[in-house]
């Protein structure tokens, strides 16, 4: 990849040198550039978003080989110091994740659910109930196979007798599972 020297001091100047965060007595140097939800750092250069460390280390060290991930001995998502950074495979990255305790590797009553219920989104808490107006219901949702003049006609098909909810589902390219839930008022309910 190549940079022009406008690109490369604009990189340089979102750097931050940590007093409080270090690996090995050397401070980390973070990004104070846009991050992306996990905490790595992110950068635009020709319209296409790179991850701060691995620029950092393409900058330093030269090109990145094929299939490999830029790691971090310090353990900090933002920080671009070279002298923390070293190349891995998937499998060195999953490894250095669970040897630094950072593994969904816990089961049972040591697992993270089982030790933080009061965080766990449920029932009233649940995004269904907190935010009923954001449910997409019926055609509103994307995801929804039918319509519901469709819906309408099977429940009308259905209680005539003559049809079964397989026939049924063959007709509306359904599954009759979808067909039982339509005709018990099980998904659908609001439509009476």
């Amino acid at each position: 990849m190549d940079f022009t020297e406008k690109q490369i001091k604009r990189f340089w100047k979102k750097i931050s040198i940590s007093e409080i965060k270090f690996y090995n007595n050397s401070p980390c140097w973070e990004w104070t550039g846009s991050r992306c939800s996990d905490g790595y750092g992110s950068v635009k250069i020709n319209n296409k978003s790179f991850g701060t460390h691995r620029i950092s280390w393409i900058l330093c060290n030269g090109e990145i080989e094929n299939g490999l991930f830029v790691l971090h001995h310090c353990d900090n998502p933002c920080c671009v110091n070279p002298t923390h950074l070293f190349l891995g495979t998937q499998r060195d990255n999953s490894l250095d994740k669970v040897n630094k305790g950072r593994g969904n590797y816990l089961k049972g009553i040591d697992s993270w659910p089982h030790n933080h219920k009061e965080r766990l989104a449920r029932g009233e808490k649940n995004g269904m109930h907190t935010h009923p107006e954001k449910r997409m219901l019926g055609e509103k949702n994307k995801n929804s196979k039918l319509k519901e003049s469709e819906v309408i006609e099977i429940r009308q098909l259905f209680e005539t007798g003559s049809y079964s909810k397989m026939k049924l589902g063959k007709i509306f390219n359904i599954s009759d599972s979808q067909i039982y839930n339509i005709v018990n008022y099980i998904s659908w309910n609001y439509l009476k």
